[in-house]
């Protein structure tokens, strides 16, 4: 996908009212109390669980983030929590021969990028994508995902380390270099995410995200992995940090791969067939 070539559309076909297009579900919500407490004890074939209260289906996890939730319940490390099963928003960008970009409204969950190195490639982030697509998305928008090429090669991105800013080149990081993938489900690049107008951005976590250690900073960001390396071959691109000028575009930041970050998947779909 040309990272240069980011912008918002007019609405195409298959777009709700609202801007969205609508598919799969995902676990977002925090249940209540009512709902939590009539909850089923076997699992459905999914893994959710259906309340008796409400007839709704719910995720269960176990907290491993901090805060708190969105009806402002504290997160306790540890603790069984459920959360509601609810429709995906994907917002539309990147339009070009029938195809659309889209890339989900929240931070959806955490997760490492990998546990050696930030080979989009070769990433457990990539697969885990591809493993989220096939669980979660609807079969008609399963049917219109298309894959894309995507560039993953970074030679000439500017880094920092160390407080110090660089360039990044072929001789001194040769894991810049890296192969083009084809791709139907995918994370931003660090360029893509810069084209992303601020009405797009913050992506805020949902509370299921949260309970699995995604952050949102006190501006209102979200942070995540993008699929852009970074200054180490050990690290890989980020966005959303507090470190990141308010309304302007995100300083150039990054972690190691191994961290548990959130994430915001995009998929490419054909909506001319919808």
């Amino acid at each position: 996908m040309d990272n240069q070539n980011v912008s918002i559309k007019a609405q195409p076909k298959g777009i709700a009212e609202d801007g969205f297009y609508y598919g799969g579900r995902y676990p977002q919500t925090i249940a209540n109390p009512e709902a939590e407490a009539a909850m089923s004890d076997e699992a459905n074939e999914l893994g959710y669980y259906r309340s008796r209260y409400d007839g709704k289906l719910y995720a269960k996890l176990y907290v491993r983030g901090e805060g708190v939730f969105s009806d402002g319940s504290p997160m306790v490390l540890g603790d069984k929590r459920y959360f509601e099963v609810q429709p995906l928003r994907w917002y539309p960008f990147a339009v070009g021969e029938g195809k659309h970009i889209l890339v989900s409204r929240n931070v959806l969950f955490a997760c490492a990028y990998d546990d050696k190195s930030n080979d989009w490639g070769a990433s457990y982030l990539r697969e885990e994508l591809q493993n989220f697509a096939l669980a979660c998305l609807d079969a008609k928008t399963k049917a219109r995902i298309v894959e894309l090429p995507l560039d993953n090669d970074c030679v000439g991105l500017e880094v920092s380390k160390d407080g110090k800013r660089f360039v990044l080149d072929e001789q001194s990081a040769p894991w810049c270099v890296q192969a083009v993938t084809w791709d139907g489900v995918f994370l931003l690049s660090r360029a893509e995410w810069q084209g992303l107008q601020n009405d797009i951005r913050p992506f805020s976590p949902t509370d299921y995200a949260r309970a699995m250690g995604a952050i949102e900073q006190p501006n209102g960001f979200g942070t995540g992995w993008l699929r852009t390396a970074d200054s180490t071959e050990t690290r890989a691109a980020t966005f959303g940090f507090a470190d990141e000028v308010l309304g302007e575009l995100p300083l150039n930041t990054g972690a190691e791969v191994m961290r548990e970050m959130g994430v915001v998947p995009v998929i490419s779909v054909n909506l001319g067939q919808m």
